[in-house]
């Protein structure tokens, strides 16, 4: 059991091989060289830990050569272990016969004895390194499968990150030129000024909120990926006939649906924001041609960004309106 401790540590979260060219990260987590950089490959600058998601600035790999000692100490420790017990197994609480073969309809191993008994007779029966190195296989594939998700995640969250930034500068280079433009006509915008940018502060909040949201699923889904990769990483390093028992379960586990992109920001935000860059050339225009008029400015944002022209009298009587228009019409 130390042994099997020792090999754990000493092997890549990635590949789940011993280690090969092992290397450090900030965060104090190991993985082979080849490995990580793999992982990192369609990520920009910056790369995540894949065990605890902290991001790694200039992707900064150190190598990790006291663990590098381990691997050989462990390598060698291996071949002494097989020399001095090359065919041990468990026995067979029955019949006290060594437990070679392994039953798939009852999924369990079995001695020569079980196989000719009428309880395992007609079933499909195989040598136990034959039904482990099946299995291996499979959970190697449904490893890989779960790799794979796990970069899409990291890929998909990363992008949803830098479109977040794009829409929130869009948002606040608009603010910005929009209180300019209110700086000029301050003496009878006052209210409308506010109500421009609550609703740029309003998209920014959604922005985030979905952001936010996002990256909550994000970080859900990552941690039950994660669970379940150390959970088979665990499984497969196990002796064989313990790796056999209830692999069907953590292989039924794994057949995860194709990971979907779980940040999509909604049209309408993103219209919303868009918007935001007609509402100036929209004021500019209207105050060049009614410069001087007692009016009240009100953006429509129900459509295209518009200006609703009212008369004194509107002011008390929000049922009296005299005309709008259109950014495109001014």
């Amino acid at each position: 059991m130390a042994f099997e401790r020792l090999q754990a540590e000493v092997t890549c979260p990635i590949c789940l091989d011993l280690f090969r060219n092992p290397v450090i990260l900030d965060c104090e987590h190991s993985f082979c060289r080849a490995c990580i950089e793999k992982s990192w490959a369609p990520l920009p600058a910056s790369g995540l830990c894949p065990l605890c998601q902290k991001a790694i600035w200039g992707k900064k790999l150190k190598p990790n050569r006291q663990l590098a000692n381990f691997v050989e100490i462990t390598k060698q420790l291996d071949t002494q272990v097989k020399k001095q017990n090359p065919k041990a197994r468990k026995i067979c609480g029955k019949h006290e016969e060594p437990t070679k073969l392994f039953c798939k309809d009852d999924q369990v191993p079995i001695c020569v004895v079980c196989d000719r008994s009428k309880g395992h007779r007609n079933h499909n029966v195989v040598p136990v390194e034959e039904a482990a190195q099946e299995y291996k296989e499979l959970i190697s594939t449904f490893l890989e499968r779960l790799r794979k998700q796990r970069e899409e995640v990291l890929l998909h969250k990363s992008n949803a990150e830098k479109e977040s930034q794009d829409l929130l500068k869009k948002t606040e280079a608009e603010k910005q030129k929009t209180k300019f433009e209110f700086q000029q006509l301050r003496q009878f915008l006052d209210k409308q000024e506010e109500f421009l940018l609550a609703q740029m502060d309003w998209a920014w909040k959604e922005i985030v909120k979905k952001r936010d949201e996002g990256v909550a699923k994000f970080s859900q889904e990552l941690a039950s990926l994660n669970s379940l990769i150390q959970e088979m990483k665990e499984k497969f390093h196990l002796p064989d006939d313990e790796l056999l028992h209830d692999v069907k379960g953590i292989l039924q586990r794994s057949k995860k649906g194709k990971f979907e992109n779980l940040l999509v920001f909604p049209s309408s935000l993103k219209w919303k924001v868009w918007e935001f860059s007609d509402i100036n050339p929209a004021l500019q225009k209207f105050l060049k041609k009614f410069r001087g008029f007692p009016l009240i400015l009100v953006p429509s944002f129900h459509s295209r960004p518009g200006i609703c022209i009212f008369s004194e009298k509107s002011k008390c009587d929000p049922g009296y309106h005299h005309h709008q228009f259109s950014a495109h019409s001014i």
